[in-house]
């Protein structure tokens, strides 16, 4: 699935099938504030597309750089 086929606004279900994580595991990675920024909507959480991405980019490692002990 490319991002730019999600909704705008994607349910927890979507945000988490995207990343390949399961839902529960996007909700905590956002309880410790880990996760990518999400919006409140009264009781319903939902995740934007750009905030997903930006999520995404800050994860990338350049092997590179890495150190090995």
């Amino acid at each position: 699935m490319d991002l730019t086929e999600l909704p705008d606004l994607m349910t927890r279900q979507q945000a988490a099938d995207y990343m390949g994580v399961t839902p529960q595991a996007l909700s905590q990675m956002n309880v410790r504030g880990e996760g990518p920024r999400f919006v409140r909507i009264g009781r319903s959480v939902r995740y934007r597309r750009p905030d997903i991405a930006e999520w995404i980019e800050s994860r990338v490692v350049d092997p590179t750089t890495l150190r090995v002990s």
